[in-house]
């Protein structure tokens, strides 16, 4: 092999570090936890909504990706999983070797599905994943399409003033025909609601037609809209209410021009088509596009629609007539128009209390929730850890209010007789007044939920956890790979199930099988069981199994498997678990214990020490939890006396062990997949037939920018102590918060107590499982240019 780098010390073992994070492509596509390769941004974005159909598709990754062997694939699919027209430039033809960007084809409203699939220049491996985004159709413009994601205010506004504009048309046209049915109205007040029932028809017209306007004025991050683009994106649903508004304004025109008691046919005519301007709400929501229920969540959202609207708008239109009823003579027909919305209202309360609820179950995913986590707080959890929640808690407490007045009218009514009407048409006309501001707040805050994305209950990504290592002798050879199944991985009895391959996936020979047998410390309190034998369950898979596992601490726990044979030198893998394993419990799941001064004084120590180290050598190893595995080493030098930095990745071993999604058998493992050298801004690959090829140089942290990975990092614990080549080494657990580049994660460091260096880093993060052996601190390095010529 060639020279790539000499030691002073006269040591040759090659170590390197791989930047963090990367699993093959049965885990590809998930969020890491530092700068490796990964998809970082879309547009179309992932899981968002656009309101024009894009042209195309543009994908960007942390690393660049390469151009050929094999050459990216972008997929696209409708709801129906039919293929779009895709066709993929080459890679940074906008000068960014990072990006992926294909041309397609004109897009329908609808839910499209982007399948990707690109191979790392950094460490040669494929990676692929696959994400949804939306065109138009279902959501109106200003709706919160991603949980978290606030929506516009102008939109909250607007679809607001829709909705209290149709329910003081609605409930206007059919207030003279059911609550004022037998009873003198005067022309007066008959004009003025003739003049109310048309404001609120073209109040709420014009609040519709300027949503589209509002969008080009204050468009979503990243998008380019002019006005066509985003009426065309405006989804078909949408048009309700601009065509029935326009219908209700027009019959109001006629019933104004009149100028007397509305004839029937238009009252009941305005009603039905001003309600039914509401389905263009009810159709423009997230319960129009769920894709469980839809239909009961849709009928249960027009119900609750109508209901708050016929209720609203009576309540405006009570108060406009209260200073109308008679007041000259006391006699109950005076309160007859009152005690006739009471009845209805009443009704209508209950309707919308109970549809609220119903598309609370259909918005929040209580069902989901309820069987992830029984009748616990957990299940519900989201009420008050989102601001969906939140709203949707203010909002109830203020129905209180109304339903309190409502309750109090239907007391007034029922001792109304022998009270003066004057006195009683007081106190009610105040209530009704403040009844109706309170009312329209609520309102307010529906039409706030109605744009919010509904937060999701949180679910594990992996149904079980695989933690997969190799197993090696006593000099560093890997001789075989252990797959260990936990389940259900969290404190108490587990199942173990233990699966021995060797490197290429293969069982072992079934005469002899070796023995195995575990060992299990607690990092954080020191405890240890040894030698448990764990009995062989299937000798054709080389599968190992052993039930009700005592595990008795929550924390983190390293697992040694020993694999014992007559013929041949004994073998060791060992792993790191936490408890309860975040990836099948929920990520609330793991400990969340107040930080220690002390264990946060070791952990700033050796970070301080880590982040001034001008060179190290590491091996890495990352498992994805679903049965994959890739091997890494690394070593990295920060340069100095007029050399530049400089790194060199080797990828010594990749494979996953697991079938496709689609049932496809997994890949053959591959060795020495990536061998790549960076000097400066300077790089080289060594290609299939051991020659070295000029390349773009690798992107690789110094351990000066590390101390990013670890930002915001709480929760500091100690735990055991131990020894490390020598030095007595303590162990610290901490929990780093999601950051934008980055998932939460949970982390283990042995820092030597006399030297302050981090010997030895595990993780556990979205799907990542990965172990860091640090050394050679500070050693002189020199990484040279590797000869052009092969030498295999």
């Amino acid at each position: 092999m060639n020279l790539i780098f000499t030691r002073r010390t006269h040591r040759h073992r090659l170590g390197l570090w791989l930047l963090l994070g990367f699993l093959l492509a049965a885990i590809a596509g998930t969020p890491g936890t530092s700068a490796h390769t990964e998809l970082e941004r879309a547009e179309p974005p992932a899981d968002g909504l656009v309101v024009a159909a894009p042209d195309r598709l543009q994908l960007v990754f942390t690393g660049e990706v390469a151009a050929a062997d094999p050459a990216p694939s972008l997929q696209l699919f409708n709801e129906a999983g039919e293929p779009q027209s895709v066709r993929v430039l080459p890679v940074g033809a906008d000068g960014d070797p990072r990006t992926v960007t294909a041309e397609i084809g004109g897009l329908d409203t609808g839910t499209y599905t982007v399948a990707w699939t690109v191979r790392s220049v950094t460490d040669g491996h494929i990676l692929s994943g696959t994400y949804a985004f939306r065109v138009g159709g279902g959501l109106p413009p200003g709706i919160a399409s991603t949980e978290g994601e606030t929506p516009a205010p102008w939109a909250v506004a607007t679809r607001w003033i829709t909705f209290v504009g149709i329910a003081v048309a609605g409930a206007g046209f059919l207030f003279g025909q059911v609550v004022l049915r037998g009873t003198d109205q005067p022309a007066r007040y008959v004009h003025l609601r003739a003049r109310l029932i048309l404001a609120g028809a073209v109040v709420a017209l014009l609040a519709s037609i300027a949503e589209p306007v509002l969008q080009t004025l204050y468009p979503p991050e990243t998008v380019d809209l002019d006005l066509t683009s985003a009426i065309d994106g405006l989804p078909a649903a949408w048009w309700f209410r601009p065509v029935c508004l326009g219908i209700t304004a027009g019959l109001a025109v006629l019933a104004f021009a009149l100028r007397g008691p509305m004839p029937r046919i238009i009252a009941l005519s305005g009603a039905a088509i001003s309600l039914l301007a509401l389905a263009g709400l009810s159709l423009t929501s997230h319960a129009a596009g769920r894709e469980t229920w839809q239909a009961a969540a849709t009928l249960s959202n027009v119900v609750h629609q109508v209901s708050v609207a016929l209720w609203t708008g009576g309540l405006v239109h009570l108060a406009l007539w209260w200073p109308f009823h008679k007041t000259t003579t006391v006699e109950t027909n005076a309160l007859a128009p009152l005690r006739r919305f009471s009845t209805i209202a009443l009704p209508l309360f209950a309707i919308a209390l109970v549809t609220g609820l119903v598309n609370t179950g259909f918005m929040f995913p209580l069902v989901a929730g309820i069987n992830e986590y029984g009748f616990t707080p957990e299940a519900f959890a989201t009420l008050w850890t989102s601001n969906y929640g939140y709203v949707l808690l203010v909002k109830l407490l203020i129905l209180v209010v109304p339903l309190g007045l409502a309750i109090y009218h239907r007391a007034v009514i029922a001792k109304a007789v022998g009270a003066a009407t004057t006195r009683v048409g007081a106190r009610v006309g105040q209530t009704v007044r403040i009844e109706g501001i309170v009312v329209l707040a609520v309102v307010l805050g529906g039409s706030a939920l109605a744009l919010s994305a509904p937060p999701a209950i949180e679910t594990a990504p992996l149904d079980e956890v695989i933690l997969t290592a190799p197993a090696n002798t006593a000099d560093g050879v890997m001789s075989d790979v252990v797959h260990l199944a936990i389940d259900p991985a969290a404190p108490g009895e587990n199942t173990l199930s233990l699966q021995v391959t060797d490197p290429q996936g293969n069982p072992l020979p079934a005469k002899p099988l070796p023995t195995v047998t575990l060992d299990f410390r607690s990092l954080d309190q020191g405890t240890v069981n040894r030698g448990v034998d764990v009995p062989l369950s299937d000798p054709s898979s080389s599968t190992y199994t052993i039930e009700g596992l005592a595990l008795s601490l929550d924390g983190w726990w390293s697992i040694t498997a020993t694999i014992e044979r007559e013929d041949q030198e004994d073998t060791q893998a060992r792993m790191y678990l936490l408890l309860p394993d975040p990836n099948v419990n929920g990520f609330d799941a793991p400990p969340d214990p107040e930080s220690l001064p002390e264990a946060r004084a070791v952990f700033d120590r050796g970070l301080q020490t880590m982040t001034s180290w001008s060179s190290v050598r590491a091996l890495e190893r990352i498992a994805s939890g679903s049965d994959a595995l890739v091997m890494v080493e690394r070593v990295v030098s920060t340069g100095g006396e007029d050399q530049p930095p400089a790194h060199v990745i080797v990828v010594t071993y990749a494979a996953g062990f697991a079938p496709s999604v689609s049932g496809e058998p997994p890949a053959p493992p591959q060795f020495v997949s990536s061998y790549s050298v960076t000097i400066g801004d300077q790089g080289w690959k060594r290609g299939p037939d051991g020659s070295w090829l000029e390349a773009p140089p690798t992107r690789a942290s110094l351990p000066s920018e590390w101390g990013s990975i670890y930002k915001g990092a709480e929760d500091f614990q100690l735990g055991a102590t131990t020894e490390i080549n020598g030095e007595p080494v303590q162990i610290v657990t901490f929990h780093t918060p999601e950051q934008s580049s980055q998932t939460e994660a949970w982390f283990a460091w042995w820092v030597g107590t006399e030297s302050d260096n981090v010997y030895r880093v595990a993780m556990v993060a979205q799907q990542h499982y990965m172990v860091w052996e640090y050394s050679d601190f500070n050693e002189p390095v020199m990484i040279e240019e590797p000869r052009a010529s092969a030498d295999p």
